[in-house]
């Protein structure tokens, strides 16, 4: 299986580590995922760990504004992951209308107590 991780609206704290340390962690050879799609910044792609079976990738879009950035996971992100992956993680909640299944998560629940 392929899997597909939107990393392109963690920028810095938590969800970068986060991400970083699922990376770490994730072996294909010990999982039921083959591979794994990493759509990223620069920046966030330059502290990523590179091993067998992670692609790293970034666009434009990704390194410049955050509504740049938002139009394109919106519109562009959805057709790109349904020729690439599988399965679609979302770790920073924000998806378009894809479809291959979606795995959406939401880190900071502070704002909702």
């Amino acid at each position: 299986m392929r899997c597909g991780i939107d990393a392109s609206n963690l920028i810095s704290g938590g969800g970068s580590n986060h991400i970083r340390n699922v990376l770490r962690n994730w072996s294909c050879d010990h999982s039921d995922i083959d591979s794994l799609v990493i759509w990223a910044s620069k920046e966030l792609c330059a502290t990523l760990p590179k091993h067998k079976g992670i692609n790293l990738i970034t666009v434009p879009e990704i390194n410049t504004t955050s509504s740049n950035r938002f139009l394109w996971q919106i519109n562009k992100l959805p057709r790109i992951a349904e020729n690439e992956c599988d399965v679609f993680f979302a770790p920073g909640g924000i998806a378009g209308r894809h479809t291959v299944p979606l795995i959406s998560m939401c880190r900071n629940m502070l704002p909702f107590t």
